[in-house]
């Protein structure tokens, strides 16, 4: 097996007085921040709260084709890079020796407070050298390379056992609003290795919304809220992926978004972040079980609505209801884009890949492959609550997957293989 990159974790955590809500942005605003287990530093954010929320609004973030890198927001939204490099450890930490072995930094940022959850941090600008943060995105930078995730305070990876045997829910809105046939075929593709003639072959339902491919892959499709709650109440998932479009809910007075569903009449039904959380942490077989993955491909799935009142963004909300890793954005999100990270994630996931590696491979890819129309690379966030000893667990999964695959080999290669449906 190919060696794989060391990974450094720099665990960074912005801290204020009082509760998560009811508190905005201001210059006048002290939050300590601590960096590992250095002293702590004191970082102040440069601007005031309408005018960052006006900002959001009018730039090119907010624009879902034609714009060009955000820079706008970079230098007023997303700068706030140059505020936590102000932390006397982080410049350092996110360095490597240029004499040594090449390693990838995971910057781990602990948020609690809503108005700092909303802030764009994956468009951080390198803290490190005079002319830094002119000069290059922190997300991108290559030397060392740094993948950047979320976390909060009341997630613990304490007894994170991450999936030997993956089970996806796909959960798709309306087929002639989203992506679905792309998304559809990119996951299936990602499972292709370890599916058996026979076992894993589809069986549909009588009105086409239910796709089932044995203890693989459920999809549900043009599907209602009832269906997702009944799904999860009575088959364990470990990863789930939600394919609908992001709105405001109506009935939230925090303006928060939700994802858009629609009901047996065809209305249009926004969900919040606390019902399908509530779907997803459910009593099954007698324990408490949550999915370990959730892709949310979603535009504004990461975006925090108000942040007056309790609640943050549909992707902040999941990861509090305990699931240790959800990956949205924060940002409108391009049908093509939104297909490329499905394509990458779901083909790691199933090999066990390292998460971080393969999370830092899918936001440059973004990057290189559609940064001159669209600002995907930027809109991805990433939530997470993974255990440290997460790559020894993964090992168990790339053996068990491996012998999968090789017994799926030998399989079709035994006479009389092809009559019973297998491809060489």
């Amino acid at each position: 097996m190919t060696k794989e990159i060391p990974i450094r974790a720099v665990t960074v955590e912005l801290l204020r007085a009082g509760p998560p809500h009811n508190q905005l942005l201001s210059p006048l605003t002290q939050y300590p921040g601590i960096c590992g287990d250095s002293q702590a530093g004191i970082v102040n954010l440069p601007y005031e709260h309408r005018a960052f929320l006006r900002l959001l609004e009018v730039d090119a973030l907010r624009q879902r084709r034609g714009c060009r890198p955000p820079a706008r927001a970079a230098r007023h939204g997303g700068g706030n890079g140059e505020d936590t490099g102000r932390h006397p450890r982080l410049p350092g930490a996110l360095t490597s020796d240029p004499d040594g072995p090449d390693i990838l930094v995971h910057l781990r940022l602990v948020l609690s407070a809503s108005e700092l959850a909303a802030l764009p941090f994956e468009l951080a600008k390198i803290p490190v050298g005079p002319a830094a943060w002119a000069e290059g995105w922190l997300a991108l930078q290559t030397r060392p390379p740094v993948v950047i995730t979320r976390r909060t305070r009341n997630v613990s990876p304490e007894g994170v056992r991450w999936p030997t045997k993956p089970r996806i829910l796909f959960i798709a809105s309306d087929p002639a609003d989203v992506p679905f046939e792309e998304h559809r075929a990119e996951v299936l593709a990602a499972l292709q290795p370890f599916r058996y003639p026979g076992r894993t072959d589809p069986v549909v339902t009588n009105d086409g919304r239910r796709e089932q491919f044995g203890d693989l892959l459920t999809i549900l499709k043009d599907a209602r809220f009832d269906d997702v709650v009944t799904e999860c109440a009575s088959i364990r998932y470990t990863h789930v992926h939600v394919l609908a479009h992001g709105d405001v809910d109506p009935a939230a007075e925090d303006r928060s978004y939700g994802l858009v569903l629609h009901t047996a009449d065809g209305e249009a039904d926004v969900i919040s972040g606390e019902r399908f959380g509530s779907a997803f942490a459910c009593v099954v077989d007698g324990a408490i079980h949550r999915p370990t993955v959730v892709m949310l491909a979603s535009c504004d799935s990461g975006n925090v609505g108000s942040v007056i009142i309790p609640g943050a963004s549909f992707a902040h909300v999941l990861h509090q209801a305990g699931i240790p890793l959800v990956v949205a954005s924060q940002f409108p999100l391009g049908k093509q884009g939104s297909t490329l990270v499905a394509r990458s994630l779901y083909q790691g996931l199933m090999w066990g890949e390292n998460p971080w590696l393969l999370l830092h491979r899918i936001r440059t890819g973004l990057h290189g492959r559609l940064t001159t129309r669209f600002h995907d690379w930027a809109s991805l966030v990433v939530y997470e609550a993974l255990p440290a000893d997460l790559n020894d667990q993964l090992e168990e999964v790339r053996y068990r997957q491996a012998r999968l695959c090789h017994r799926r080999r030998a399989r079709m290669r035994r006479p009389g293989g092809e009559r019973r449906g297998c491809q060489a």
